[in-house]
């Protein structure tokens, strides 16, 4: 069997972003299925059976955590309030990433992580990005947020948008600066609307395309203090 020449490995990345790169690589979980697609792989995702894809995905691997590097370092060097690591192929949250921005962690206002393929999120990046005020998580495969969400106090607007949520995020309800929810797309029937009500700061709630139960949720006709969006039975 004779196996076709792989393509070129990317340019090396430049010699200040290599320990970055080396140390996402190690910490980050990009997806493992073949993407080279070439004559000699059988299946869209042999897992690296045969050498081509071992490379191809070792170089894409490679490519991925050089691009996250690239985002973080700059968004060191500038000092940024916007962190956005969209569209970067993440199935966790590099921890590698926490240390790379410990000077400036602090100054983060803004993080979005859209889609990408996350499952879950650990409890060290709400610790991490305490300061908060938006957060967009839209696009992923959440089924659920950790407790530690809690203790973003300045959170002002959170996107769960398009994830595997089945059950309301109960922790969001303790969020005293919280002005905006957005779970379009998910897998929620039953929500707290009792304790939505009692929140101060909450100003639209975004449930659409949910399988919502509305008939027993709002038999009681309880006043709502917020805008709620819904689908049209």
């Amino acid at each position: 069997l004779v196996y076709p020449t792989p393509p070129p490995l990317p340019n090396p990345a430049p010699c200040s972003a290599r320990p970055a790169i080396r140390s996402l690589a190690r910490t980050a979980q990009f997806p493992q299925t073949c993407v080279c697609r070439s004559p000699c792989c059988p299946v869209l995702s042999c897992d690296g059976v045969f050498p081509c894809c071992r490379q191809r995905r070792a170089a894409s691997m490679a490519a991925d955590a050089a691009r996250v590097a690239r985002i973080v370092n700059e968004t060191v060097a500038e000092r940024n309030e916007h962190l956005d690591l969209s569209n970067c192929k993440l199935t966790s949250f590099p921890v590698a990433i926490f240390r790379m921005m410990e000077d400036v962690v602090g100054n983060i206002r803004f993080v979005s992580l859209q889609n990408n393929e996350l499952k879950s999120i650990a409890a060290d990046f709400m610790t991490n990005f305490s300061q908060l005020q938006e957060l967009n998580l839209e696009g992923n495969l959440l089924k659920q947020l950790p407790d530690e969400v809690k203790t973003l106090k300045h959170l002002k607007s959170i996107n769960l948008a398009r994830n595997k949520l089945s059950d309301f995020p109960h922790q969001l309800t303790e969020l005293a600066a919280l002005e905006t929810i957005n779970l379009e797309a998910n897998e929620i029937t039953e929500i707290p609307l009792e304790n939505l009500n009692s929140m101060p700061s909450l100003k639209l709630l975004n449930l659409k395309s949910n399988p919502l139960n509305i008939g027993s949720q709002f038999a009681g006709q309880m006043e709502i203090k917020f805008e709620l969006l819904v689908s049209a039975e």
